[in-house]
């Protein structure tokens, strides 16, 4: 199967929110009896003008840009800018979270897991079933951890932002 075009772009976009859901679930953010309100994902950035609850985690894919690798062939390199905002609870929990969400994409976080960082796998989510093959690797670089400015609002007064690029080389797979 050729993973090109808007269908990778997509899977990367898609296994990417699957990485930091399943990360944070290994390290049992999503557990019953934790010390703090449940942590909640969201596939897409919020509005800004309306209330977020606390311990919301977003990851949202902004702007691409495309390099050409190699003269003469179509092998380029795409690099997309993700954001994880997280809007928690306090500001403890919120630089737990946002540097165990650092930490995951960096790949510091191996123990119980089988992600080896900064490569993040990326599988074929279009076909179903409980293990979708392999389809590529990407990479994850350029991971930054910051602060928001917004004390004035009470919901976003412990905001945090991780933002990475994700780097994927490839080529059109029919190019002669």
């Amino acid at each position: 199967m050729a993973y090109t075009a808007g269908f990778r772009a997509r899977l990367v976009r898609d296994n990417m929110h699957n990485f930091v859901n399943q990360g944070l679930s290994d390290l049992g953010w999503f557990d019953s009896g934790r010390q703090h309100q449940a942590v909640v994902m969201y596939a897409e950035a919020k509005p800004w003008d309306e209330e977020i609850k606390a311990n919301a985690v977003m990851v949202t894919t902004e702007g691409v840009r495309e390099s050409e690798l190699e003269l003469g062939s179509n092998l380029s390199e795409q690099s997309w800018e993700y954001y994880v905002d997280i809007i928690a609870e306090s500001e403890s929990l919120g630089i737990h979270l946002a540097t165990d969400i650092r930490d995951l994409l960096a790949g510091h976080i191996t123990d119980a897991m089988t992600y080896v960082g900064p490569r993040v796998p990326v599988y074929d989510l279009s076909q179903g079933g409980a293990t979708p093959d392999l389809a590529f690797m990407v990479e994850a670089v350029d991971i930054n951890m910051d602060k928001g400015r917004l004390y004035n609002t009470p919901t976003k007064k412990h905001w945090w932002q991780v933002a990475f690029t994700v780097v994927d080389a490839y080529a059109d797979e029919d190019y002669q």
